[in-house]
């Protein structure tokens, strides 16, 4: 019979199990993308704003 291990053979899969050093350079590494993301749903919400009290 073949099991699932949920074990991998390596541990940098998630944040508490990778190093400091790598979370860091991925955190560093998305830094732009993620700026670029939050300041378009910065611009959505303000526009949905703006438009429902004007009824469109």
């Amino acid at each position: 019979m073949i099991e699932y291990n949920p074990a991998p053979p390596f541990t940098s899969g998630h944040p508490t199990t990778a190093t400091s050093h790598l979370v860091e350079k991925v955190k560093l590494s998305r830094e732009t993308a993620q700026n670029r993301r939050k300041a378009a749903a910065i611009r959505v919400l303000a526009f949905n704003k703006k438009t429902s009290k004007s009824g469109l």
